[in-house]
C-alpha cells in the first residue's frame, strides 16, 4: 500500500480530538480510515513525507488491524476504519497523540491521507493516573530504649510501562535535594528514611503528563 499526502480539505478532515477516560474521540468528514500517531507527551506530532514512506514499508495484511505499529523513535502509527471512531484505546502511559482522515482505494491500493490546518484539532496530550501509597512505619523501640528510632515510611509507586529513570522523583519540604526513581523501585515496598520529621514527597520531574494520587 501506498500513502498519499494531500493539503487540507474542508469535506475531508479530522478534527477535536480528545480524551475520553480511557478512549479518544473526534470528529471527522469524508473519511475511511483514520491515520493515528503516537509519540512522546508534550511532542508536536507533524506528518511529514518522511513519515508516511517509514510508514509505507510496514505496509502488509496487518495494516489495517488497528494494531499500534512502530515505525521510528517513539513513534508508533495505527490505521483504523471509520466505522471505530470514538473507540480507539489509549496506553497506560502518558503520551501524545495525532489523528488524520484518510480515503483508502483498494482498486490502487493508494491511502489518501489528508494534512490537517490551524483550525483544525488534531492532537491531544493523554495523561496518566498513579495511586502512590505513603504510610508511616510502627517505630519498633528495644527493651528500655531511650534512644530516639529513626522513622520510616512505607511507599508504594506502581509499575510503569516503558518507564524512564528519574521521571518520578522524592524530596522533603524544605530539603533542596531530589532523589530519582528508578524502574527498579517500581512495584515493590520501598522503605524510606524522614527528614526533619517529615515525610517523603513525590513528584513529577517535569510536566511529563503523570497525574499523582496520595494515599495515607
Amino acid at each position: 500500500m501506498r500513502f498519499e499526502l494531500l493539503d487540507f480539505n474542508n469535506t475531508h478532515y479530522a478534527t477535536n480530538l480528545q480524551q475520553a477516560e480511557t478512549v479518544l474521540k473526534w470528529d471527522s468528514a469524508g473519511s475511511t480510515h483514520h491515520l493515528i500517531l503516537r509519540g512522546d507527551f508534550g511532542t508536536p506530532l507533524v506528518l511529514t513525507a518522511d513519515d508516511a514512506r517509514r510508514i509505507e514499508k510496514h505496509s502488509n495484511d496487518q495494516i489495517f488491524s488497528g494494531k499500534e505499529i512502530h515505525y521510528a523513535d517513539q513513534r508508533y502509527f495505527a490505521v483504523i476504519p471509520r466505522a471505530y471512531v470514538n473507540n480507539y484505546l489509549i496506553t497506560a502511559s502518558p503520551a501524545g497523540y495525532a489523528v488524520f482522515c484518510c480515503e483508502y482505494d483498494p482498486a490502487t491500493d493508494i491511502c489518501r491521507v489528508y494534512l490537517t490546518n490551524d483550525a483544525c484539532q488534531y492532537q491531544c496530550d493523554v495523561s496518566a493516573n498513579l495511586d502512590i501509597g505513603i504510610r508511616k512505619e510502627e517505630v519498633k523501640r528495644g527493651f528500655l530504649s531511650r534512644k530516639p528510632e529513626k522513622e520510616y515510611y512505607e511507599v508504594h509507586i506502581p509499575n510503569i510501562p516503558g518507564y524512564t529513570d528519574g521521571t518520578l522523583r522524592y524530596t522533603y519540604d524544605g530539603c533542596r535535594y531530589h532523589y530519582p526513581v528508578t524502574r527498579e523501585m517500581l512495584g515493590k515496598t520501598l522503605h524510606i528514611p524522614s527528614f526533619n520529621d517529615k515525610p517523603p514527597r513525590i513528584e513529577s520531574a517535569s510536566a511529563n503528563g503523570y497525574k499523582l494520587t496520595i494515599r495515607r
